[in-house]
């Protein structure tokens, strides 16, 4: 109850502030989300969907002021709690100095947005996308954070030929929800993770195909992106002291034709992890292969409806889970992929208020929790868990 009324207080408050949009020279626009989740069997990011749950919600204000003709300098502070990631901790989410030099080339200096397929620089804005969950192959809820932003600089601009390029290169924090994904995939226990190198860049083509008839615009890009981290165990004795390189490659296409829009990409992740575990070597590769395909169409202007087709696959060798079943540990092998089947109807009632539901039929356990792999007698049953369920979300925004 508490946290309803301190929502409403919210929306009455920004509904006030909506008159001072332009204060002085400062523009001010933010959001506010509330939404529900429940699945019929598991839980995923977190949250506890098996029993249904409205820890879903976000909420986050921007400022921004143009110095000069040339300078532009903004932050956006961001609150959002999924399950037992963010719990409402407001942080910054983006914040940086601007220079557009030319058409060709800005310069920014911060706490940079990344590029990633084609969703990232505009991913923490509800209203800018159909869905409530991107395809989680590309854009997964646990690593958003990491994902979303770097600390360090960044280069964009628009080349001949409408060639759009961003590179950024820094650094950014690992939260607990990156540290277990990263543990979990190693079996082990690990206390700190650090970045100790990060950059990548991304080129997105408008194609002139947008002459043809049929055609009102096709946009291919593409993206790599690379960094080392270093990630240690509970405590100095523990004997665990690891080098991971990470990389990717990210391929992207969106074809428009008036109201309807299909987008697809492709993700190719490539971990190398060498070190010591307990003081014993480790080594390990591990390449995974991610891809959706995606529709959209807007009927009028209040109502559009979407779905998408999404394949994650934690080692594209071992699409099936058979390597798991040889490990020591008992796992489920339909731990290692997830398929998502995700159908959205979105409402946007005014130019305030945005309503989305949304479903999803999944086929994989992987990243899900609340999943059983002993008996009664504690032996191992790797082969128990359904791999097939169902989730069911629903989201309301409010934007100013």
């Amino acid at each position: 109850m508490k946290k309803i009324i301190k929502y409403i207080l919210l929306i009455l408050l920004v509904s006030n502030t909506h008159a001072f949009a332009e204060f002085g020279d400062v523009d001010i626009h933010g959001f506010i989300s509330q939404g529900y989740l429940k699945s019929t069997d598991y839980n995923l990011y977190t949250a506890d969907m098996e029993n249904g749950t409205f820890e879903f919600n976000e909420f986050g204000i921007n400022f921004t002021t143009q110095v000069t003709n040339k300078l532009r300098i903004g932050m956006q502070l961001v609150a959002m709690d999924l399950g037992d990631m963010g719990n409402d901790e407001i942080i910054i989410d983006w914040a940086f100095g601007d220079y557009r030099y030319a058409n060709w080339l800005g310069l920014r200096a911060g706490k940079v947005k990344k590029p990633g397929g084609l969703f990232n620089l505009s991913r923490d804005i509800d209203a800018a996308r159909t869905f409530i969950f991107l395809p989680s192959s590309i854009y997964n809820e646990s690593t958003r954070s990491e994902q979303l932003a770097a600390k360090g600089i960044s280069a964009y601009g628009t080349l001949p030929g409408r060639i759009d390029y961003h590179v950024v290169y820094g650094y950014f924090d690992i939260g607990d929800a990156f540290k277990d994904t990263i543990a979990d995939s190693i079996v082990t226990t690990l206390d700190t993770v650090k970045v100790e190198d990060y950059y990548v860049g991304g080129l997105y083509w408008s194609t002139p195909l947008d002459r043809l008839s049929f055609v009102d615009g096709l946009l291919l890009g593409f993206q790599y992106g690379d960094n080392t981290m270093n990630a240690k165990g509970l405590d100095d004795e523990s004997g665990t002291d690891l080098t991971i390189d990470s990389a990717h490659w990210i391929a992207s296409l969106e074809y428009t034709f008036d109201d309807f829009i299909f987008t697809s990409e492709y993700k190719m992740p490539m971990t190398e992890v060498n070190g010591k575990i307990s003081n014993d070597p480790y080594s390990s590769d591990l390449d995974g292969e991610n891809v959706y395909a995606a529709m959209t169409y807007r009927f009028t202007d209040w109502f559009e409806i979407g779905t998408y087709y999404s394949l994650d696959f934690e080692d594209k060798h071992d699409k099936d889970g058979d390597y798991k079943l040889d490990k020591e540990i008992p796992e489920d092998p339909k731990t290692a992929w997830l398929k998502d089947f995700a159908f959205t109807t979105r409402f946007d009632v005014n130019e305030y208020w945005i309503v989305k539901l949304e479903g999803h039929y999944f086929n994989g356990l992987k990243g899900v929790t609340g999943v059983t792999y002993y008996d009664a007698e504690n032996d191992p049953i790797p082969d128990a868990p359904d791999a097939k369920w169902f989730m069911f979300a629903a989201k309301v925004t409010f934007i100013f």
